[in-house]
């Protein structure tokens, strides 16, 4: 559906003439049929408008320039100028002398075309776009040049903008009340290039900081206002939150804005507003509940996302990392776990922890699950929920405690124990997963003969084990993993790495139903997870020191 657009009164003000209310605009050999054909394959209307006001300002553009500008082919914009020229019969000359296109008549506002539904609806979007800026100075040229759109619909629109809005909403954040004044002189220091100085309050900092800066460019980035410019204290590129600046002057120093500045290059490597250093390769690894909500937005021009055949998904996305990807992750929670690069794992994982030490290890059930699957790591174990006499969850902890329980393993009639066992280094650093550490606690557990080693695997900053009874009655499994860790300890290759463990660890009694060996295969696909290889038996910290049989 098209509806066709009257022009503005005035015949001063474009070609052609009037009937009954609206205006036929004439062409070379086209009648109002043929008009109305060539209008629906016309170039886009922003190159022409931006055209047309060259030409009232007498800039006298010319094909070579505006190609560069709008980056198309010469031909292109001589087509442009042609379709207003010949279709919409505007008194375009060329000026030899001054090598460019000119007005030969006055031209008071450029001429209404054919209107679609598709663009009215950008009329609505813009509409609303206009309400963000209401109370500033903007609101009212932007009000202006809003209805000056809308008047110009002529009577043969079909397509109510009332009707759309009823229909369609849209709900942004705007400018916040406070920032009004700040974003009206960063604005227009941003439009006259030039320099401005502000306080700021720096996210990590106590008090705020005066900054002299050469102002390039204003974003809105995911419904928050960047600036982003040239820090002439600090000589480079900086972004800065609208929010967080304050007293804003005008310096009324002119500057030259580099040529070759675009904001979409600083952030193309940038996962929302944060400028990244080098661009690498993240992936993270989003359950069940989580995939369905991951693929339902486009998060990042270069992500991919893989489905799981467990119910899960993938995410790989090209950014470098900053804050702001950290913020993303975390605002996951448990459904989201990085695979690599192993420095943001790490990164995430710490912020984890310093919230376990606010919240508690064992407030709940479900945060303790939730938590601790970050906290641990490449796979660490959190304890299995239930509160099944002898198990090992979470829920049988109680509030405020701040160990994992050890309950003494449950004994069946002709039926093994087998415990798995995870132990973490102190501060969680990288220093088990090596030919040194992975000898010297094969031999210490093949001492500590109270309990048996079977299969175990070595991660950087945990390990975990699985262990039977080696004599009965014996010492506790908590008793037994103090000695080898102590004595570990005392043997360690490198003293400068001392103290070497977490105070304590996490025990899980496996159960009837639960084979040794899908344990083991799960354990041994930590590695994988982590993105440290490609196939479980590459890893080559793993082992077996004794047979348990289930």
């Amino acid at each position: 559906m098209r509806a066709l657009a009257s022009a503005s009164q005035g015949p001063e003000n474009q070609g052609g003439d009037l009937q009954g209310g609206k205006r036929l605009l004439p062409s070379k050999g086209l009648g109002v049929e043929g008009l109305a054909a060539s209008r629906s394959s016309r170039p886009p209307l922003v190159r022409m408008v931006k055209l047309h006001e060259l030409l009232v300002a007498r800039k006298f553009p010319n094909c070579r320039k505006l190609a560069e500008e709008f980056e198309v082919s010469a031909k292109t914009i001589q087509r442009d100028i042609e379709f207003m020229r010949d279709q919409l019969v505007l008194p375009i000359e060329y000026d030899a002398q001054n090598h460019g296109y000119f007005y030969a008549r006055a031209v008071a506002q450029f001429p209404m075309i054919t209107v679609s539904q598709g663009e009215l609806v950008a009329l609505l979007v813009a509409q609303k776009a206009v309400e963000q800026y209401r109370g500033t100075s903007f609101e009212k040229p932007l009000h202006a040049a809003f209805e000056k759109l809308v008047s110009s619909l002529g009577a043969e629109a079909s397509v109510s903008l009332h009707d759309l809005s009823e229909a369609v909403s849209f709900r942004s954040a705007g400018v916040p009340q406070a920032q009004i004044k700040v974003f009206e002189v960063l604005t227009d220091a941003v439009m006259t290039s030039r320099v401005v100085e502000f306080d700021y309050a720096a996210l990590r900092a106590q008090t705020t900081e005066r900054r002299r800066v050469e102002p390039y460019h204003l974003a809105c980035i995911s419904n928050q206002w960047y600036l982003i410019a040239r820090d002439l204290g600090r000589n480079g590129m900086r972004t800065f939150a609208l929010t967080r600046i304050a007293a804003p002057k005008n310096q009324k120093v002119a500057f030259q804005r580099p040529p070759d500045f675009s904001a979409a290059e600083m952030l193309a490597g940038s996962f929302s507003a944060f400028e990244a250093g080098q661009v690498e390769k993240i992936r993270i690894r989003f359950d069940a509940f989580a995939a369905r909500l991951a693929g339902e937005r486009q998060w990042h021009k270069s992500q991919k996302l893989s489905p799981l055949p467990e119910g899960g998904a993938e995410l790989t996305i090209q950014v470098g990392i900053a804050p702001d990807l950290e913020s993303w992750i975390l605002g996951w929670g448990g459904h989201a776990e990085v695979l690599e690069p192993a420095k943001l794992r790490e990164s995430v994982a710490r912020t984890v922890r310093e919230m376990m030490s606010k919240y508690g290890e064992s407030e709940n059930a479900g945060g303790q699950r939730a938590l601790a699957a970050q906290t641990d790591g490449e796979g660490c174990e959190a304890p299995h929920p239930s509160n099944k006499p002898g198990s090992r969850g979470p829920a049988s902890l109680q509030a405020g405690r701040r160990h994992p329980p050890h309950f003494p393993p449950v004994e069946g009639h002709h039926k093994p124990v087998i415990l798995l066992v995870t132990v973490c280094t102190k501060n969680r650093k990288p220093i088990l997963a090596n030919p040194e550490v992975f000898g010297l606690l094969q031999r210490v557990w093949e001492e500590a003969k109270s309990w048996q080693v079977g299969r175990f695997v070595l991660m950087p900053d945990h390990l975990h084990l699985f262990c039977a009874p080696g004599e009965l009655p014996g010492p506790s499994v908590g008793q037994w993993v103090r000695f080898w860790k102590a004595a570990a300890s005392r043997k360690w290759p490198r003293p400068d790495e001392q103290p070497i463990w977490q105070a304590d660890f996490w025990d899980r009694q496996l159960r009837q139903n639960e084979h040794y060996a899908e344990r083991w295969e799960y354990v041994l696909a930590n590695p994988v997870r982590a993105g440290l290889v490609s196939d479980p038996p590459e890893w080559p910290w793993q082992g077996e020191i004794n047979e348990l049989r289930w």
